[in-house]
C-alpha cells in the first residue's frame, strides 16, 4: 500500500504475520514499504524475515510490542524499540500488577541485504527494565524525539 498518493494503491499479499498487539510498519518517501514488526518478527518488503531478525529476543504479545523511526543523521538507517514482558495481570482484590518489562533497541540497516535491509547485531541491546507493556514515541519541541515508557507499579513515566 502507498500512502503519498491520493489514489491509494494497494497491492494484495497473502501473508500471515500473528499479532495481538500494535505494529510499527515503516516506509520510504515515497510511501513503499521498508520493514514492519509485530514486536518479536522483523518482515523486509518481500515479506520474508529480515537477515539477522532471527536474533532479537521479545515476547510474542506484549500490548504495544513495537516502535520504531530512522536514526538522526543516517539516512539508510533505523532504531526499532521492543519490549519483552511488561504484560499485567490481575492480582490480589483485582487490582492490576504488572510482569517486570525489558526495553530493548534493534538497529536496523536498510542498506544491507541488497537493500532490504539488516539487523546490526552488533548495534543492539538491552536497555532497561521494570517498565510496564506501553510505549510511545513523542516528537520533543526542541526537534528531538522522546520515547515515552511507564515504570512498573508507580505514576513515573
Amino acid at each position: 500500500m502507498q500512502f503519498t498518493r491520493l489514489n491509494l494503491i494497494i497491492a494484495k499479499k497473502i501473508t500471515y504475520i500473528e499479532t495481538v498487539g500494535l505494529n510499527s510498519v515503516v516506509c520510504d518517501s515515497t510511501g513503499d514499504l521498508l520493514f514492519l514488526t509485530n514486536g518479536y518478527q522483523i518482515i523486509d518488503r518481500t515479506y520474508t524475515r529480515m537477515k539477522n531478525s532471527d536474533s532479537i529476543d521479545v515476547t510474542i504479545n506484549p500490548m504495544m510490542p513495537a516502535v520504531s523511526l530512522k536514526m538522526p543523521g543516517e539516512a539508510q538507517m533505523y532504531y526499532l524499540f521492543q519490549l519483552k514482558g511488561g504484560r499485567s495481570f490481575s492480582g490480589l482484590n483485582g487490582i492490576a500488577k504488572y510482569i517486570d518489562g525489558k526495553l530493548y533497541r534493534v538497529t536496523i540497516d536498510m542498506s544491507g541485504n541488497n537493500g532490504l535491509g539488516i539487523v546490526d547485531t552488533a548495534r543492539s541491546d538491552f536497555i532497561r527494565g521494570g517498565l510496564t507493556s506501553k510505549m510511545v514515541l513523542a516528537r520533543a519541541n526542541c526537534g528531538g524525539i522522546w520515547l515515552i515508557t511507564h515504570e512498573v507499579d508507580s505514576r513515573n513515566f
